[in-house]
């Protein structure tokens, strides 16, 4: 044997590039190649084995690495068929206290006997001593009550859909803070409504320390004072309570301008009304570098405004991402560029989205005094199926934002495709374009003649590959423009 393979970390390194790239691009480990190079030698069979069982997305393994007279697989199903003896135990943790991140299905793909038989280890150390993640989405209430069999004092990361608490105990969920003292990320979807549910994991909330990330549908007065005053979380993504301004105050925040949220930089927000999130903004004396906000009820013009006003009065850095989202009602506000000039003041902004809540009234000269605010934009989706409100914005606008935001690469908004010349592309081309918008949505945009429209598109945007449209009466014109930008786009990019 070479003197190298005595060295620790080139023993690392060889393990290290066993990988495989999968259908998402991503370096994974190639389990094949690491099987076999623990069956190498001694001093490859620890490490190899360490970075075959690091990551799980399934029980089935640990369940297989087990004589076969001990289990049994039926359909997609594998379980235990009987309960493990002192040697089978000695097998399973030798491979279970190797895995560091556990990402269990849904379903979990395994039947209540099989749990039952892990419930009955005779040791009282955690089965994943070493595991730091574990995702669980398994909604079946009865098994959601062994989920305490995957955790460990070392976990930071929980990540689970909690709908089953609402037929199960929640009271399996109240001592997650002791067992789990370390957690750092905190995702929990799906929290039932009742009160022993909501108590139960904002309990837990309650006894994290180090939180620096925390999704939570539902929290009490008690968990969202502590979450308000967590100095290290910079990630939250919460729905608001009614009550928003009382929990606040019983954490000690005033009413204006105070040191809510410390550290945070990325709010991600669900509530009744825009109201109630200009209100949590107001006490906070810093804007999130990413904002975003989904609300149930269509605000109206004026509220709009109103959070845009907060936003813009507590910005320390200017935020990067603005993401509104609302319900596709009817009679939406009308939101032109006086609403929309707090946000003027955001000149690192990448990503504006404002989806469906409202409508939009915007000319030429709008369109470039914003482009010309947010030069570093990225994405500018102003998306409602239908404007109903004639746009203002003509070819000459589009050139503005074209020319002015180098960065563009996607947008949604409505125009007036009929207000052009004829010989207006030809007057574009090579001046300007945008190569990496490839699809446009421009909702109910009207237009007359489809082939100027489409040579238009594709002398600002010469990857155009697609526009998208709302249905209607205008919807075969639209047709006849997707024709012709592939019969156009060889000529432009040449």
């Amino acid at each position: 044997m070479h003197r190298a393979l005595l060295i620790s970390d080139i023993i690392l390194d060889i393990v290290q590039c066993c990988t495989i790239t999968d259908h998402r691009g991503l370096d994974i480990a190639d389990g094949e190649s690491l099987a076999r190079l623990a069956r190498t030698c001694r001093f490859f069979q620890e490490p190899a084995l360490d970075a075959l069982w690091a990551e799980l997305e399934s029980i089935h393994p640990l369940i297989r690495c087990l004589p076969g007279d001990v289990w049994m697989r039926r359909g997609s199903t594998v379980f235990y068929k009987k309960y493990l003896s002192p040697r089978h135990w000695i097998t399973f943790h030798k491979y279970a206290s190797r895995i560091r991140v556990l990402k269990l299905p849904k379903p979990l793909s395994t039947t209540i006997q099989t749990l039952i038989a892990l419930d009955d280890s005779p040791a009282s150390a955690p089965l994943f001593p070493r595991l730091r993640h574990l995702e669980w989405f398994d909604t079946n209430a009865e098994r959601l009550s062994y989920l305490r069999l995957f955790l460990a004092p070392s976990l930071v990361v929980l990540k689970a859909d909690l709908r089953g608490l609402s037929e199960s105990d929640p009271n399996v969920l109240s001592s997650l803070h002791t067992i789990c003292p370390l957690i750092r990320t905190a995702v929990f979807t799906k929290v039932p409504e009742s009160k022993e549910a909501v108590a139960a994991i904002s309990q837990a909330v309650c006894g994290w320390r180090h939180l620096q990330i925390l999704q939570c549908d539902r929290l009490n007065k008690a968990a969202w004072a502590h979450v308000l005053r967590t100095p290290g979380l910079t990630v939250g993504d919460f729905h608001l309570p009614p009550r928003i301004a009382e929990f606040a105050r019983t954490a000690g925040v005033p009413s204006s301008s105070s040191d809510l949220f410390p550290s945070l930089s990325d709010l991600r927000l669900s509530s009744r009304n825009v109201n109630l999130a200009t209100t949590l903004i107001e006490m906070m004396n810093h804007t999130p570098t990413t904002f975003q906000l989904i609300v149930e009820h269509t605000p109206s013009s004026q509220s709009i405004h109103a959070l845009f006003n907060a936003l813009s009065e507590r910005v320390v850095q200017s935020p990067s991402q603005l993401l509104l989202t609302g319900p596709d009602g009817d009679d939406p506000p009308v939101i032109t560029l006086e609403k929309m000039e707090p946000l003027l003041n955001f000149s690192s902004l990448r990503v504006l989205e404002m989806d469906s809540f409202c409508t939009f009234f915007f000319d030429d000269e709008a369109l470039t005094e914003m482009a010309l605010a947010w030069p570093n934009l990225e994405t500018l989706w102003l998306y409602r199926k239908r404007w109903e409100v004639p746009s203002g914005i003509t070819f000459q606008g589009l050139f503005s934002l074209v020319q002015l935001c180098p960065k563009l690469n996607r947008l949604a908004l409505a125009f007036d495709a009929t207000a052009m010349d004829s010989a207006l592309p030809i007057s574009y081309l090579n001046k300007v374009s945008n190569h990496a918008v490839k699809h446009l949505h421009v909702m109910d945009t009207h237009l007359d003649d489809p082939p100027v429209v489409a040579l238009a598109l594709l002398s600002l945007f010469a990857g155009l590959e697609r526009v998208h449209y709302s249905d209607g009466e205008l919807a075969e014109l639209w047709d006849e423009v997707n024709v012709m930008l592939a019969e156009y786009r060889p000529t432009i990019l040449a």
